[in-house]
C-alpha cells in the first residue's frame, strides 16, 4: 500500500520522496499524513530532469525476488477483460523467462511530469503519488513510462499506438536511461528492452481499468490499446 512504500522509502533514505508522518483509518477508510515536499508541478518532462529523475529512480529499494509486477498488472487486466485472460496469460507465461534472469526493483507506477515538483530552476525537487508502487517491478519501466508519456503528449497519441512505435527503443529513452543501467546492474539486451516495454504497457493498462473501469466496456478502448498491442506481439 502507499503508506507502506512511503515508510520504506523513508527508511531507505530514498532522496526527493514523501515522509511518512502517520498512517490510520477512519470509518473504514485509510489515511496518511506526509511531509510536503517543495517546488510545482512542471508542464512537461524536459531531457534534464528526465535525466534527474533517473538518478533518484536508481536509487529505489531493491527487491527480494524476481520481478512479479508484471505478472500482477496482467492478471488483474484479465480480470477486467476476461475474454483477453488467455492471451494476456500467455505472454505472461512468454515474459517469464526474461523477467527471471532479472533483479526487481520498487516502483513508482504512475511516472510523468504530473507527478514531479521542480523548483523554479526546474531542478527537481520531488516524485510524489505513491498510490501505484510496487516492491518487485521491472527496472527501467518507470523511466519508460516518463519518457513515453513524453513522447505520447506531443505526438497526440493512444496508449496502443503509443507502445507500437516501441519508445524503449527510442534515442529519447536510450539517452535518459544510460546512466541508469549500471548502477542497477544491468545490461539490456533486446529482450530485457522488449520486457521494460510490456512492463510499462500493462501499468498503464491496469491502472487505466482501476481508476475507469467502464473502460473494459468501451470496445474502441479495448481494440486501440489491448488488442493492437496483443496482435503485435502475436499474443
Amino acid at each position: 500500500d502507499a503508506a507502506g512504500t512511503l515508510e520504506r522509502l523513508g527508511r531507505e533514505r530514498v532522496p526527493l520522496t514523501p515522509r511518512l508522518h502517520a498512517r490510520g483509518s477512519t470509518a473504514g477508510a485509510s489515511w496518511v499524513a506526509e511531509r510536503a515536499l517543495p517546488g510545482r508541478r512542471p508542464p512537461r518532462a524536459s531531457p534534464s530532469l528526465m535525466r534527474q529523475v533517473a538518478n533518484v529512480c536508481a536509487s529505489f529499494p531493491r527487491g527480494d525476488r524476481p520481478p512479479d509486477a508484471t505478472a500482477a498488472d496482467l492478471s488483474a487486466v484479465a480480470a477486467f477483460l476476461p475474454d483477453r485472460a488467455g492471451a494476456l496469460g500467455a505472454l505472461a507465461s512468454e515474459l517469464a523467462g526474461t523477467l527471471g534472469r532479472l533483479p526487481s526493483i520498487l516502483r513508482h507506477g504512475d511516472l510523468w511530469a504530473g507527478n514531479l515538483l521542480v523548483d523554479r530552476a526546474g531542478s527537481l525537487t520531488g516524485l510524489v503519488d505513491w498510490d501505484a508502487a510496487h516492491p518487485n517491478a521491472v527496472p527501467g519501466a518507470d523511466l519508460l513510462q516518463l519518457v513515453a508519456t513524453e513522447l505520447r503528449r506531443a505526438a497526440h497519441r493512444a496508449l496502443g499506438p503509443a507502445f507500437l512505435s516501441r519508445p524503449w527503443r527510442s534515442t529519447e529513452y536510450e539517452e535518459v536511461s544510460a546512466a541508469y543501467w549500471p548502477v542497477v546492474g544491468i545490461a539490456p539486451d533486446d529482450d530485457v528492452l522488449d520486457a521494460v516495454g510490456v512492463a510499462w504497457w500493462a501499468t498503464e493498462v491496469h491502472g487505466t481499468l482501476a481508476r475507469l473501469p467502464h473502460r473494459a466496456a468501451d470496445h474502441g478502448w479495448v481494440e486501440t490499446n489491448v488488442d493492437r498491442v496483443l496482435t503485435g506481439l502475436g499474443a
